[in-house]
């Protein structure tokens, strides 16, 4: 785009020395001026081509000609055409063919025929029946062209056709939220032919110059990207500067900062100082900075606080940039005291202890934006009244005794008042002399009577599961920690409706081991289900208001529901119902119950066709069992430390029944040197004491040596050194990261650069990132999903934790990580994650045409596609996926047994598909293998298909040619006869074709939302009578027929009668229109028409003798 545009004057003599100078220009009638093929809108309802010539200027003879771009030069064909015949520039030498929203129209197509690339448009000195329906390209009496897209690859054949050693127009150079406002231009109006070099990529003007007085253009924030930019409003120097590119060199170039509402915030006109707006003192949060080109001086009563931005008025004209800038106005300095997130050591909401164990004794972590503020865990009871506090980060609840208790976090400076803090006060009133700050949320800590000789005698419902359709299944618990179970000492029964008898019931056989489930599922239940099935029986034949039992030798032993009882739609639960959801029986119930008041509370509901706890199953420890092996390891196997961090690495253990020591060591093969880069306390040996259930920790600290230097890593590895014990995991990786590459927070478009292979720029480095989730988790074993923040997405992998966070979309998350890259695909691999806010917005879906590196963790619309294999649509779990088709490129689109999408038909025809970009690309250059996920099946729009009939062969004598439209799934609809005359809209039209002929007729169908299209084409010849060999049958002469009376008056009926018979006749009237015919009329019969069936008029009754001759009569009806 051009920084500069003449003044008004100049611009005329400009114009005039071009026109002057370039007599050959206009002696072809006219040059491509202006092409506009995408909007804002869907379908895009704004195209236009714009041709300049001679004013008044004729162009008989020319045409002008929509190519579609294919992989050769015979697939890139023609899919309109328009002949200019009759027609002339206007008095300003302008010619437009657009949507018909656009005004000043000289010829109207409908809105989204022109593609959007890469296509072209050119003009032809020719005759429409030069370029029919799919005609290859050819140069013959080519005039001017133009090759465009919208961000799409060049298309080599166009351009070496039509426009060799130029470039193909991208209207989407932009970013695809500018292009939809911009046009190509020629500046100035004119030639030379086929100059794509020439033309600049500005506001449009259909049917007037491209020469402007007033043009906004684009504008860009220093550092900002994609149309944003964030500014620290609590800091000096919130200067933001900015950049404009507009065509207008005379006109005067200013700011207005808006709400997202677009009403006036503040005004900065031209010429006052360096482009740009100063921040510093502004209110948080988003608002929108839009350029502003004007002439002469602004109205003062337009431009005050409140008012309509694009209601602003000058002098002159006024004309604002295509799209604003979104500015987030942040506050930078931390608060002084922040009481930020408290979890478990493990990064848990809650824990639970059994009295007169060690896991009474419960480890605390918190994450706060004050480190310099001291901090304290405040122990409370159920209701949040205080009861104690501990600057140490663990406490042991052992002499509270069994309850229910919260823990807090409380950052403050100064003295803690006194007076607030109490026991019996509650937490919320602690207050500090300076500052202080609770923790916005609390952990949940229960501390129970885990008595192992009384408890875990008997099995108990750990599952319920109520899916769609026969999606049904039942999971029973062994809590014992020690003993294996009877089987058949159990019977499972169901009730349906109230009943007081047993529908269906089963008695179990076989065993189940120690902390074991045992499962039963529907017989008609998807295979995958079946699949972790111990039994399969109809006893799961239950609609969430029927009672089922768990009975050991006759007496029950737990239920759900209450036998006898129909509760109508179904048995609550949690504020839910049975019906249609997935219940997992809480951690801490270690028995089941014969009283549903109690069972019913002991839940945790989950969605319908919630499958990922079934065959497994998670409960306090009831009972020791004296002959298991403990278990030992590292909690995680990947850590991510800063220099100056001090690391604490847990060891849980699990059923410690003997004493365990263990060593940690250095294994060799590290970059990072002990002393020089971490501390020397190694080899550490550790105890656990029998019956410890507690994890072991240990500090490591990372040393800040100042210098500048790289990621450096080094490895732990875990032995055994006394005692038994299996150990889980043994080596844990540490991954330095030096301070000396700056704050560690970077928005996600600064890890995501990559090399001229594909190959990411930022692999292994450690960071923080932020964004919110897009999609679902895709890997149940640990976490796999996307987050997106302003710049860009990114994929956040975990291989086995899942840091107890149960992914939802619209969560604004934290994580932390370093940068790695699985099969092209960007990925942060994490070691912590923060749930920080719920609920925000989600990306609006980019419409593209194409999956690039761009797509990559971003949501998009793909905008038109269509299964390559409908067969390959298998619905086999856990996903499978399938080849989808725009035209030019195949992509992979998977489809995951999570979504609702799973388990439907195969779509047939076109549509859209929503989903987030991926990429599976198996070894470098990572440059392709582009991916779409879906989400749900609201993802795909609804196909549209085109499809029609028409005979092969159609004898006008039989009337206009009939069209029967059997396309689904459109909205609209576009015929191309494919002789010349004007588009029809209607669903099945009639048709009267000129002349003999053989046609080639396209349907065009578009889909509901206007977004997509499908196209369907077919011939047929059109037959018109031979009159070369139909007789005139004249009055008074010799021929085989009696006929009267003729003219034919009201209440007469017109006879004939032939020597020959007759083998057909038609009638019609004088337009041509069939009226009445038949068949079959012997000799000895009479064909009978009666006046009352017949308008007045003259028409002609045409005979077809059963001899093989043809005959024709004029009748009259009076």
């Amino acid at each position: 785009m051009r920084s500069v545009s003449p003044p008004p004057f100049f611009r005329a003599a400009l114009l005039a020395l071009f026109l002057a100078a370039s007599g050959l220009c206009f002696s072809q009638g006219g040059f491509l001026n202006a092409v506009d093929s995408d909007s804002n809108t869907v379908p895009d309802s704004t195209e236009f081509v714009e041709l300049f010539g001679d004013p008044n200027a004729s162009l008989d003879g020319h045409i002008v000609v929509f190519y579609k771009g294919g992989g050769s030069p015979v697939t890139s064909s023609v899919y309109a055409a328009f002949d200019l015949d009759g027609m002339s520039t206007d008095s300003a030498g302008f010619f437009l063919l657009a949507n018909p929203a656009v005004e000043g129209a000289d010829v109207v197509f409908e809105p989204g025929l022109l593609r959007d690339g890469g296509d072209a448009v050119a003009l032809f000195e020719g005759d429409s029946a030069d370029f029919p329906f799919a005609t290859p390209l050819t140069t013959v009496g080519l005039l001017d062209a133009i090759v465009y897209g919208t961000a799409d690859q060049t298309n080599p054949f166009l351009i070496d056709s039509l426009t060799p050693g130029q470039p193909q127009l991208d209207e989407w150079l932009y970013g695809p939220q500018n292009g939809g406002a911009l046009a190509w231009s020629r500046l100035p109006d004119g030639g030379p032919a086929f100059a794509s070099d020439q033309m600049v990529l500005q506001q449009p003007t259909p049917g007037y110059t491209n020469l402007l007085d007033c043009d906004g253009g684009l504008i860009s924030a220093q550092g900002g990207e994609n149309g944003t930019a964030q500014i620290c409003v609590d800091l000096p120097g919130g200067f933001l500067p900015i950049t404009a590119e507009s065509n207008a060199l005379e006109s005067q170039y200013g700011l207005v900062i808006t709400d997202l509402q677009g009403e006036v915030l503040d005004v900065v006109p031209g010429g006052e100082g360096n482009l740009g707006y100063n921040f510093s003192g502004s209110p948080s949060g988003p608002c929108l900075v839009w350029g502003m080109s004007y002439d002469g001086d602004l109205d003062p009563s337009s431009i005050v606080v409140g008012a309509p931005y694009d209601s602003i008025a000058a002098t002159g004209c006024v004309a604002f940039s295509a799209q604003p800038i979104e500015v987030e106005r942040i506050f930078c300095l931390p608060p002084s005291c922040d009481g930020g997130s408290i979890s478990t050591a493990a990064g848990a909401d809650q824990a639970i202890g059994c009295l007169g164990f060690a896991n009474t004794s419960v480890s605390f972590g918190y994450t706060s934006e004050s480190p310099e503020a001291p901090y304290l865990f405040v122990i409370a009871t159920a209701d949040g009244d205080i009861l104690d506090s501990t600057s140490i980060p663990e406490y042991d609840f052992e002499p509270l005794g069994v309850g229910e208790y919260e823990v807090y976090g409380f950052s403050y400076l100064g003295a803690v008042d006194s007076a607030s803090f109490q026991a019996g006060l509650p937490v919320t009133a602690l207050v500090a002399d300076s500052c202080s700050a609770l923790s916005y949320n609390h952990v949940d800590v229960s501390i129970q009577p885990c008595d192992p000789s009384g408890l875990c005698e008997d099995l108990f419902f750990s599952e319920y599961l109520d899916g769609t359709g026969w999606d049904k299944g039942l999971e029973i618990y062994n809590p014992s920690a020690t003993a294996t179970a009877d089987l058949s000492e159990y019977a499972v029964k169901t009730y349906n409706n109230g009943s007081t008898v047993a529908t269906h019931e089963v008695q179990l056989s076989g065993t189940v081991g120690p902390g074991e489930v045992y499962t039963i599922v529907n017989p008609l239940a998807p295979p995958f289900l079946l699949e972790l099935a111990d039994l399969i029986d109809d006893v799961t034949l239950f609609n969430g208001n029927d009672a089922t039992t768990l009975e050991r030798n006759g007496v029950e032993v737990d239920v759900l529901g209450e036998v006898g009882v129909n509760p109508g739609a179904g048995w609550p639960v949690n504020g839910v119902t049975m019906l249609h959801h997935t219940l997992v029986r809480n951690s801490d119930v270690t028995a089941g119950s014969d009283d549903w008041d109690v069972v019913q509370t002991q839940w945790q509901d989950y969605p319908e066709n919630t499958y990922d706890y079934f065959g497994d199953h998670i409960a306090n420890p009831c009972g020791i069992d004296t002959t298991a092996t403990p278990t030992v390891g590292f909690g995680v196997s990947e850590i991510v430390a800063f220099e100056g961090d001090v690391l604490q690495i847990e060891l849980p253990i699990d059923l410690p029944i003997a004493e365990v020591q263990v060593e940690v060591s250095v294994m060799e093969g590290g970059t990072a040197t002990p002393v020089a880069d971490f501390g020397t306390l190694f080899p550490l040996d550790i105890t656990f004491p029998q019956g410890w259930l507690a994890p072991q920790s240990f500090t490591v600290g990372i040393v800040d040596d100042f210098e500048p230097e790289g990621v450096e890593t080094f490895t732990l590895l875990l032995t055994v050194t006394s005692g038994e014990a299996e150990v889980l995991v043994d080596m844990v990786t540490v991954t330095i990261a030096p301070n000396d590459l700056g704050f560690p927070h970077y928005p996600i478009a600064d890890v995501r650069g990559i090399d001229v292979n594909g190959v990411l720029d930022s692999l292994l480095i450690p960071c923080e990132l932020r964004g919110v989730v897009h999609g679902f988790n895709t890997y149940p074993s640990g976490l796999r999903f996307t987050i997106i923040d302003p710049t860009a997405g990114i994929e956040v992998y975990s291989p086995v934790e899942n840091f107890n966070y149960l992914v939802e979309e619209g969560d604004s998350v934290r994580v932390r990580g370093s940068i790695q890259q699985f099969q092209g695909l960007a990925q942060i691999v994490v070691d912590t994650l923060i749930l920080a806010t719920q609920g925000e917005p989600l990306q609006e879906p980019e419409l593209v045409n194409a999956l690039t590196e761009d797509t990559e963790s971003d949501l998009v619309r793909l905008k038109c596609v269509e299964l390559v294999d409908p067969s390959a649509w298998t619905n086999q779990a856990p996903q499978f996926e399938v080849y989808v088709s725009t035209g030019a490129a195949l992509y992979l689109m998977v489809v995951d047994a999570d979504t609702d999408l799973f388990g439907t038909e195969a779509p047939d025809g076109v549509f859209g598909v929503t989903g987030i970009g991926g990429q599976r690309d198996l070894e470098a250059p990572f440059l392709n293998g582009y991916t779409i996920l879906p989400r749900s099946a609201d993802d795909l729009s609804e196909p549209v298909q085109a499809d029609f009939f028409v005979e092969d062969t159609w004898y006008t004598e039989d009337g206009p040619v009939p069209f029967e439209n059997l396309s689904s799934g459109a909205g609209g609809y576009f015929w191309s006869f494919g002789d010349g005359t004007a588009p029809d809209t209607t669903t099945s039209p009639l048709h009267e074709y000129p002349t003999d002929s053989t046609y080639t007729v396209v349907l065009t169908a578009q889909s509901e939302d206007g977004v997509c299209s499908d196209q369907a084409t077919q011939e047929v010849t059109v037959v018109f009578p031979d009159t070369s060999t139909i007789g005139v049958i004249e009055p008074d002469t010799d021929t085989p027929f009696l006929f009267g009376p003729n003219p034919l008056r009201p209440a007469e009926t017109f006879g004939l009668t032939s020597e020959v018979g007759l083998s057909h006749w038609v009638l019609l009237d004088g337009t041509g229109r069939r009226v009445l015919q038949g068949g079959t009329v012997a000799p000895t019969d009479r064909l009978l028409i009666g006046a009352d069936a017949l308008q007045p008029g003259w028409y002609t009754l045409q005979l077809s003798g059963a001899d093989g001759r043809r005959w024709s009569l004029s009748l009259v009806r009076r």
